[in-house]
């Protein structure tokens, strides 16, 4: 199921119900949708990505303003090798929660592996800045990749990779 159908879904449900029942028609109440983020999850640790993309797509659709359900759905296409749709859901769950880390990591990997060594950094930064303990592991990873990007940048590296 792509992103056009379950929006269509949610506008029908939307029409027919009004906006405060449709979910509850799908049966969705919190340990409902907790449920179908947990089995997306081990769907995408399995390497089914295909059904942990469609799983995680409806929730967005449905549930637009979770941050985190953009950023799983960013870590599918990531996995995928979906560049640009990966991009994109980081920024999407950025816009909701300047303050997810997990997002601010994978920006700034994704964005040094295309050689945008600059917006790169400032994802690291960021990542790092909300993690002054230093105790999440996603913060970690930035401060890691940040090391590898500042050296990138001292020595001209930029956009295609070429120095």
């Amino acid at each position: 199921m792509n992103l056009q159908v379950w929006q269509s879904l949610k506008e029908t449900l939307q029409a027919v119900l009004g906006d405060g029942r449709w979910d509850e028609a799908l049966g969705l109440n919190a340990e409902a949708v907790s449920a179908l983020i947990q089995t997306a999850h081990q769907l995408a640790e399995q390497g089914r990505l295909d059904e942990a993309q469609a799983l995680f797509e409806g929730l967005v659709v449905l549930y637009p303003q979770e941050a985190y359900l953009h950023t799983a759905l960013g870590c599918v296409y990531m996995q995928k090798g979906w560049t640009e749709d990966a991009l994109a859901a980081f920024q999407c769950a950025l816009t909701r929660d300047p303050t997810d880390v997990v997002a601010h990591t994978y920006l700034g990997e994704l964005r040094l592996t295309r050689g945008e060594v600059e917006a790169a950094l400032g994802h690291l930064a960021q990542a790092v800045a909300l993690d002054p303990a230093g105790m999440d592991p996603y913060a970690n990873r930035a401060r890691l990749l940040s090391g590898l990007a500042a050296a990138l940048a001292r020595n001209g590296v930029g956009p295609g990779g070429d120095a």
